[in-house]
């Protein structure tokens, strides 16, 4: 079953400043979140592993922190960081 992905607007904004590279690898996250959700990421809280979770990606230069809801089948990517 494939999660619905949703960006907000921060993320939207953010993803105006990425290099070439760093989009590229951003959308080969996406379709991991997309596709095998529980294979990759981690909880962004240990203490809380059903909470918000995160995913790295440009060779760790970046950083997507995410929510999953199941009842809905999505995936709400609330953050994204990037250094470089």
């Amino acid at each position: 079953m494939a999660y619905r992905v949703i960006q907000h607007d921060e993320v939207k904004q953010a993803l105006k400043t990425l290099p070439q590279a760093a989009l590229r690898s951003y959308a080969e996250a996406l379709t991991v979140l997309e596709l095998t959700l529980w294979d990759a990421g981690q909880p962004f809280n240990r203490a809380v592993p059903d909470g918000m979770r995160q995913l790295d990606f440009h060779s760790g230069m970046g950083t997507i922190l995410y929510q999953v809801i199941e009842h809905v089948v999505e995936v709400h990517v609330v953050r994204l960081v990037h250094v470089g």
